[in-house]
């Protein structure tokens, strides 16, 4: 019998591979959040201890700690990465999906990311040393010919694949991939790319016409608006974004947004464009260690100002457009008690990146003022 409280058939039907080789069942779970780290090597993690405790914790209704972020959302009223699967559950000795992070380069300091994900934040954290490990690029996984064909093989056979980074777009790794695909004929299956869009080039290589040929769509990371977006994605220029978005339109599926205190006050302008694109818009909390960053974390009365400025910003907008923003934003923040002791900690980070950075908070955010010179 299969327990489907919690039940999820990534780890029978997926591989999430990361950038230095390193295997789990899925992209919200990261070898980092892993109670033990399973084994490296695609045929050793599927014949692994650990992959089998895993599955049968999974089917007997037991919580397995590595699925915490899951468990997490769901606790919050979030459709959960476990009830989102291409997978049909009926074929439970299948890989029908791969996710590939290409490598760790990434152009971004988003102040919701970390250094093992951004090579651009692994040089900043040599400076202040907020994250105390040390951590090294990778973007080299496909140089091993074997390993390279090993996973091309698997590739041949999935409904999907999904790349990600860092950011994909500047890896080196992921060209290697689109020419290895090319030269596998993966040219059915659909290739998902989570992008944050910066750049439409790498060296003398355009991506949209890289991807002729291919099934190719992007998922771009878009988490507010305007220069509130430009603040805490460090490294970002909006307008270029927004050109490059018009020009891979076409290859654009949908747009994802991490809800925080910093994308909270213009997701309603994101949720409107997305409806004049007509593209779909996911939005998911900010989770795990950057859980000081959640809007849950606020006090009532700042809750409150941000339902006044959304009911005032849709009140000349589809009504639907407002639904769609009270079920993803307004519900689950006035659902959700968060711990206001994170206000310090939140402060004291912001504080510090600011003055790295030469930004100003307060500048970019005046709707936080009261609350944000009381902490």
């Amino acid at each position: 019998m299969i327990d489907k409280s919690t039940f999820c058939t990534r780890p029978w039907n997926e591989l999430h591979i990361e950038e230095d080789g390193r295997i789990t069942p899925c992209c919200v779970m990261p070898t980092i959040i892993c109670e033990t780290p399973p084994p490296t090597g695609i045929n050793n993690y599927l014949k692994s201890d650990w992959l089998a405790s895993l599955k049968n914790n999974l089917k007997s209704g037991i919580k397995d700690k590595s699925c915490r972020t899951c468990w997490m959302q769901e606790d919050l009223g979030y459709k959960s990465h476990r009830k989102t699967t291409v997978a049909e559950g009926k074929k439970l000795n299948k890989v029908e999906a791969v996710h590939l992070r290409t490598s760790n380069v990434c152009n971004f300091k988003c102040r919701i990311c970390a250094p093992d994900l951004s090579s651009s934040w692994q040089a900043e954290n040599k400076k202040h040393r907020f994250f105390k490990d040390d951590y090294v690029i990778f973007d080299n996984i496909l140089d091993d010919e074997q390993y390279c064909h090993e996973l091309l093989m698997i590739c041949k056979q999935v409904k999907q694949i999904w790349i990600s980074g860092g950011e994909p777009l500047i890896s080196k790794t992921t060209l290697k991939f689109i020419e290895k695909c090319h030269e596998y004929g993966i040219t059915n299956t659909n290739i998902a790319f989570n992008t944050n869009l910066s750049s439409l080039h790498y060296k003398n290589h355009y991506w949209l016409d890289e991807f002729k040929g291919l099934k190719v769509t992007l998922t771009v990371s878009m988490d507010g608006w305007g220069k509130q977006m430009e603040y805490h994605r460090t490294g970002l220029v909006w307008k270029t974004l927004l050109k490059n978005v018009q020009d891979a339109l076409p290859w654009v599926y949908n747009i994802n947004c991490v809800l925080s205190i910093y994308s909270v006050y213009t997701i309603p302008e994101l949720i409107n464009f997305c409806h004049v694109a007509e593209k779909e818009l996911e939005i998911n909390p900010v989770m795990g260690r950057h859980n000081i960053q959640s809007v849950f974390n606020l006090p009532d009365v700042e809750k409150q100002k941000i339902v006044n400025h959304y009911h005032k910003y849709f009140e000349d907008k589809p009504q639907h457009l407002f639904e769609q923003a009270e079920k993803a934003v307004l519900i689950p923040l006035l659902s959700n008690k968060g711990d206001l002791k994170t206000n310090q900690a939140f402060k004291q980070y912001n504080t510090m990146l600011d003055y790295y950075r030469n930004t100003n908070f307060l500048e970019t955010y005046p709707e936080y003022r009261e609350w944000y010179q009381s902490i």
